[in-house]
């Protein structure tokens, strides 16, 4: 039997305002709003930048990490100061 989009969208992993998806790529503002995926150290985190919120998506799941700097992820950091962490 095929979902309705009403159904799917009450199954879907919601955290915050972040709509999980099938896998860290997939993670998206319910709002509609862009999000930006960084790293920080061996983690991966999405950002809103208009709801001003950011979530952990992940660790060590894509390589990039390896080829950044302390420099870029304290960068990264910052650039997130005063947002709401979603858990």
């Amino acid at each position: 039997m095929k979902e309705t989009s009403d159904e799917a969208e009450q199954s879907e992993d919601i955290r915050g305002n972040f709509a999980m998806g099938t896998c860290f790529g997939d993670v998206r503002c319910v709002h509609g709003h862009p999000v930006r995926l960084f790293n920080i150290g061996r983690g991966h985190w999405v950002a809103c930048d208009k709801c001003r919120t950011y979530i952990h998506v992940g660790s060590n799941l894509m390589s990039s990490w390896r080829s950044e700097t302390e420099n870029t992820w304290c960068a990264n950091h910052e650039s997130v100061w005063g947002y709401r962490c979603i858990e």
